[in-house]
């Protein structure tokens, strides 16, 4: 399985090398306790052409944090750098429709101001990405960063899980192994879900099938309730809403939901989206002849 992080430049720069050293390892830590040996990791990173010449303090960059981890007895961690994908500049690793979307997204920070672009959130979220941070300030020592997306409803706003020390790493793993046992069925008991989406889940990628999961467990948390970038409500269609994320590999994966009888959610159809309205013509009939149904 491969792990895909965010390096947050917005984390830099630490006070001085030392607590850079510490701080980083603490990152690094984190992010070798989300997955298995076996698994891949993959930094993607906006730091010019060469990610060695980040500057985790002044004076103090990626390479020297190197050179200090073989000098203080960290081999292992030297030796596991080596094998981490290295997704400098992040652009040039990002499909050109993805980028389009990116672009067209400006996000915040609800609960504080913040002077510099966040545009790195957008990324980390149209991605399916984990922020790596350093534990420079509050927010950057949290678990899950919280932002929103600027639109005209007052209840967007989502989550990023962010790594800065290996409590994170463990926190998210143990969060995907539970959402990867038993069927969505058994999972999401306030869900209703119909058996087009059903089989339409059971036809797309595994990977892509666990980020289904992890933005229908996302849903619920929130109560299906917000805007965007996670919600929006369809113009015409009674009333439903679309859970929307993007999908990596290409196109955006919407799935269309409403809330039914018993104040469970109906997961009525998905699909993925390559244009701006390539999908709709034939997912939301199947969504309403679904939501009769329940």
């Amino acid at each position: 399985m491969q792990h895909n992080l965010v390096f947050n430049h917005l984390s830099l720069p630490a006070e001085d090398k030392e607590i850079a050293y510490k701080l980083f390892l603490d990152s690094l830590k984190g992010m070798l306790s989300v997955g298995e040996d076996s698994d891949r990791y993959a930094i993607f990173s906006d730091a010019g052409s060469d990610f060695s010449k980040v500057e985790l303090a002044s004076g103090y960059n990626f390479e020297d944090f190197r050179n200090d981890l073989q000098e203080r007895g960290e081999e292992d961690m030297n030796l596991v750098l080596f094998e981490v994908e290295d997704k400098t500049p992040m652009l040039d690793h990002i499909p050109d429709a993805l980028i389009e979307v990116i672009a067209e997204s400006c996000f915040y920070f609800p609960d504080q101001p913040y002077t510099t672009t966040v545009d790195i959130l957008g990324i980390a979220w149209h991605l399916n990405a984990t922020l790596l941070s350093l534990g420079t300030a509050e927010i950057w020592r949290q678990a899950e960063v919280n932002f929103a997306e600027f639109s005209d409803n007052p209840l967007n706003g989502s989550t990023l899980p962010n790594i800065s020390c290996k409590e994170h790493g463990v926190a998210i793993r143990t969060r995907r192994l539970a959402i990867e046992v038993g069927t969505l069925q058994v999972q999401f008991l306030d869900c209703q879900f119909s058996q087009p989406f059903l089989a339409w889940n059971e036809s797309i990628s595994k990977p892509l099938q666990a980020r289904v999961r992890e933005k229908i467990r996302l849903a619920v948390d929130k109560k299906f309730a917000g805007g965007k970038p996670l919600f929006e409500t369809l113009s015409d269609a009674g009333g439903i809403r679309e859970l929307r994320f993007s999908n990596i590999d290409g196109g955006a994966v919407r799935i269309l939901f409403k809330t039914i009888s018993g104040g469970k959610v109906g997961i009525l159809s998905g699909f993925i989206k390559k244009s701006n309205s390539e999908g709709y013509a034939e997912s939301i009939p199947i969504a309403v002849a679904e939501l009769k149904k329940m």
